[in-house]
C-alpha cells in the first residue's frame, strides 16, 4: 500500500495530465459536431481495416469449408441441368417456335465480395463485407453465397457495406414452398442461428418435412427462387387456416465468407412503378 501511495505521489504530475487530456479529449467529441463525424468516420475506416486484416489471417483456416460449399453448389448445378435436359428432350419440335428465351437472369448482374466482420449471437446481427460505393455496391442489393441467400445490404460507406442478415430480428424476406406458389413470411426470433420460421403458409397446401423453401420474387429486392432453406418441422397456427414451419437454414452464418451481391438492372423500374401506384 505504501508503495501504491509513494507511486501516485511521484507521477501526480503525469496523471493529472493524462485526466486532463482525456477530459478535453471528451468534451471536443461531444460538443463540436465537425471533430464527432471525422472521429467516427476515422474509427470506422480503421475498424474496417483492422477487420480487413483479421480476416486474412481466418481466411486459410476456412478453405475447406469453401471448398465443400462449391462442391455442394456443383452437384445441385449438376442435378438441375439433368433434369433439364430431360424436360427438353420430352419437348416436341413443333412447340420450340412458341417458346420465349427471355430469362430474369439476363437483367441480373453478380458482384463477389468477402464477410470480414459478423455476429450470430445477437438480436439484431449485421455482417461487414469489404465492398463499398466505389465497387458498385448499393443499399437494398440481395447478398448470396453459394448454399443460398444470406442477407440485404441495409448500408453503403466508400469501401465497405453492412448486410442484413436473415437471422436478424428486423429480417422479413417473402417466401415459398419449392414447387408451389403460396407464398409466406420468413421471419427469425431471435434465438437459432441455424433456424427461421415461415408463416401465412395455408393448411391445404402441400407441405413436407424436407421441402425447399425460396424466395418467392414478391420482393423487388430478392429474384425468384433462390434457397433459402428446408422445412424442419410443420405446426398449424394458433388460429387456424395456416402452418407455422420451422426452417432449418442453407447459410452457416458461422463460417460464411464468400458471397455475391445482386444488382438487379430491372429493380429500380419496378420499385418506381410500384411507388406511383401507392401515391395515387
Amino acid at each position: 500500500m505504501n508503495n501504491f501511495i509513494q507511486f501516485l505521489r511521484r507521477h501526480t504530475t503525469t496523471i493529472i495530465f493524462i485526466i486532463l487530456e482525456a477530459l478535453a479529449f471528451t468534451l471536443v467529441l461531444t460538443g463540436n459536431d465537425y471533430h464527432r463525424a471525422a472521429y467516427l468516420s476515422s474509427a470506422n475506416a480503421v475498424s474496417g481495416s483492422f477487420n480487413n486484416m483479421t480476416s486474412s489471417v481466418s481466411r486459410y483456416f476456412r478453405l475447406a469449408d469453401a471448398n465443400e460449399a462449391l462442391a455442394a453448389q456443383n452437384i445441385a448445378l449438376q442435378q438441375e441441368v439433368a433434369a433439364l435436359r430431360a424436360q427438353l428432350v420430352a419437348v416436341p419440335d413443333s412447340v420450340w417456335s412458341d417458346i420465349s428465351l427471355e430469362s430474369q437472369q439476363a437483367s441480373l448482374i453478380y458482384h463477389p465480395a468477402k464477410v470480414i466482420g459478423s455476429s450470430t449471437h445477437r438480436s439484431r446481427n449485421m455482417l461487414t463485407i469489404d465492398r463499398g460505393a466505389a465497387n458498385g455496391v448499393k443499399q437494398d442489393m440481395a447478398v448470396i453465397n453459394p448454399l443460398g441467400v444470406v442477407g440485404l445490404v441495409s448500408a453503403v460507406s466508400q469501401h465497405f457495406a453492412l448486410v442484413l442478415p436473415i437471422i436478424n430480428t428486423s429480417s422479413r424476406l417473402s417466401v415459398k414452398i419449392k414447387g408451389q406458389n403460396y407464398r409466406g413470411q420468413l421471419l427469425w426470433d431471435g434465438m437459432s442461428p441455424t433456424r427461421a420460421q415461415v408463416s401465412d403458409i395455408p393448411e391445404h397446401a402441400m407441405v413436407d418435412i424436407g421441402d425447399s423453401v425460396v424466395t418467392s420474387g414478391a420482393s423487388a429486392f430478392f429474384p425468384e427462387g433462390l434457397l433459402v432453406g428446408t422445412i424442419s418441422a410443420i405446426e398449424p397456427d394458433r388460429n387456424g387456416g395456416f402452418f407455422d414451419l420451422a426452417v432449418d437454414l442453407a447459410v452457416d452464418y458461422n463460417s460464411v465468407y464468400e458471397v455475391y451481391l445482386i444488382e438487379d438492372l430491372s429493380a429500380a423500374e419496378r420499385k418506381e412503378l410500384e411507388k406511383s401506384a401507392s401515391d395515387e
